[in-house]
């Protein structure tokens, strides 16, 4: 697989910010479970939308993870402890990277007027 798995979140009225908690909270587990990197995005023009970005080397560690105890454990609390106000996510859609810019550092940006 080698790549990312995007997961799309949304946190139903006055949920938004009790699902970003446990999103940033389970997303740290992936390191566990072999993720190399992961992010957790919230939407400016909407509050309630989030994405759980977390890239591994194979599909076997995602598998791993998503059906871990820590992710059924923090998307069930998501879910029942707000009494099913939080959607779950409805799906997972993997992808591979085409590009990444390198990091650009503050002399050249500077530099660059």
């Amino acid at each position: 697989m080698s790549g990312s798995v995007h997961v799309p979140f949304y946190g139903t009225v006055f949920r938004g910010d009790q699902l970003h908690r446990n999103l940033l909270e389970i997303a740290a587990v992936s390191m566990h479970y072999g993720a190399t990197e992961w992010s957790v995005y919230r939407y400016n023009d909407d509050a309630y939308k989030m994405l759980l970005s977390v890239d591994f080397e194979s599909k076997d560690d995602w598998d791993r993870y998503w059906n871990g105890p820590e992710f059924i454990r923090a998307t069930t609390r998501c879910r029942f402890s707000t009494a099913g106000l939080n959607a779950p996510p409805a799906l997972t859609a993997p992808s591979r990277l085409s590009r990444l810019s390198p990091p650009v550092d503050a002399a050249w940006r500077s530099s660059c007027g």
